[in-house]
């Protein structure tokens, strides 16, 4: 037997890992410090500029300044699902984006990824996204939020 057999169960049809399964994969922060000890330069520039709200758009970051002094608190807060993969989130992000407009990101996941965080559905008990924050007023769905965004565009197209 090797250390990936599963049994069936006979009854219920589940299948479940042997009871001397062993893992030897490597826990997750040591995978993590494997992988920044063999960054390159770029790559070690990337993650500055995620961290700073500078540089390139990307979904790893949480906080999107633009030109925005640095220690800024953006007014607007977008809350977008954690893998990147819904379209009504990602048309607000590209709104923001080519606007240049500085916001916060907090990353909530989608349903089928699992349960959203209680503070979530305290701000939207329907639990949908993309949800935004603005200027301290709660709006959710996606043409909405960008509605607003908008509206609170001066004439050169910024906040």
């Amino acid at each position: 037997m090797n250390m990936f057999q599963f049994f069936q169960n006979k009854n219920d049809n589940s299948i479940s890992l042997s009871s001397n399964f062993v893992d030897l994969s490597p826990p997750w922060t040591e995978i993590d410090n494997l992988l920044k000890a063999n960054e390159d330069e770029s790559e070690k520039q990337l993650n500055v500029d995620i961290l700073s709200g500078r540089g390139r758009s990307t979904s790893k970051a949480n906080i999107r300044l633009f030109s925005a002094p640095d220690g800024t608190i953006p007014e607007i807060t977008l809350y977008r699902d954690s893998a990147a993969w819904c379209p009504y989130c990602e048309k607000v992000w590209f709104l923001l984006e080519e606007k240049k407009i500085p916001y916060r990101i907090e990353k909530v996941p989608l349903r089928c990824y699992g349960e959203k965080p209680r503070s979530f559905l305290q701000i939207n008990p329907q639990g949908m996204l993309p949800v935004a924050i603005i200027k301290g007023r709660v709006i959710s769905e996606s043409n909405d939020i960008m509605q607003v965004l908008i509206s609170l565009m001066p004439i050169n197209g910024h906040l």
